[in-house]
């Protein structure tokens, strides 16, 4: 309730009725000492939990576009290489069109 309270005491668009940043800083939910930090250590893990996982899923795509890279360099390299081996496949593929019309 009293974060509610402290949230809407700053958003009041009238500035004359809007507390100003002292007055904020003397409410009640800011300078109360019954703060627990447990739930606080345990998002923290999990935050650091996420951030790990998600660092390990950014490097393994990123290996596997190196890796497709890679993969189409080389098939490239080797049509550059052996055009006539190309031509005699696309030769059948075209033949092969032709009976299935």
């Amino acid at each position: 309730r009293q974060a509610r309270d402290f949230v809407l005491k700053m958003i009041v668009v009238d500035p004359n009725r809007r507390w100003s940043a002292a007055k904020l800083l003397s409410h009640p939910w800011m300078t109360s000492q019954d703060v627990r930090d447990d739930h606080l250590m345990a998002t923290a893990k999990k935050f650091k939990r996420y951030n790990a996982a998600r660092k390990l899923r950014s490097a393994v795509r990123t290996i596997i576009v190196i890796q497709r890279m890679q993969r189409s360099f080389n098939n490239t390299s080797k049509a550059k290489a052996s055009p006539s081996k190309n031509a005699y496949r696309a030769s059948q593929l075209d033949t092969r069109a032709m009976h299935v019309r």
